[in-house]
C-alpha cells in the first residue's frame, strides 16, 4: 500500500468521524439560534476535506503513476480477473 493511500484512507475516516461530531453538535444547537456557526463549520470542514484530498492526489508525480505498486512485484503477482 503506498502512503498516499494510507494517508487518503486515514483522512476519510478522520472527516467521517468530525461529521459525526458536527451532526451530534447539530442537534444538540437545535434550539439555540447559531444556525450560521453550524453552518460554517460545515461549509469550513466540507472545505478542508477537499483540501486535504487535493494534496493527497497532487502529491504524487506523475499523477498517471499514483496507483502504481513500489516496488514492482515482478511475476510475484497473480493476474486475477473476476468474470
Amino acid at each position: 500500500m503506498r502512503l498516499s493511500s494510507f494517508a487518503d484512507l486515514v483522512a476519510t475516516s478522520t472527516w467521517l468521524q468530525k461529521c459525526v461530531i458536527m451532526v451530534v453538535l447539530q442537534r444538540l444547537l437545535r434550539g439555540v439560534e447559531s444556525k450560521k456557526i453550524v453552518k460554517f463549520y460545515w461549509i469550513s470542514l466540507g472545505v478542508s476535506f477537499i483540501v486535504i484530498f487535493v494534496v493527497n492526489f497532487t502529491d504524487c508525480n506523475p499523477f498517471v503513476n499514483y496507483y502504481r505498486l513500489i516496488p514492482n512485484p515482478g511475476m510475484k503477482v497473480l493476474n486475477i480477473s473476476i468474470v
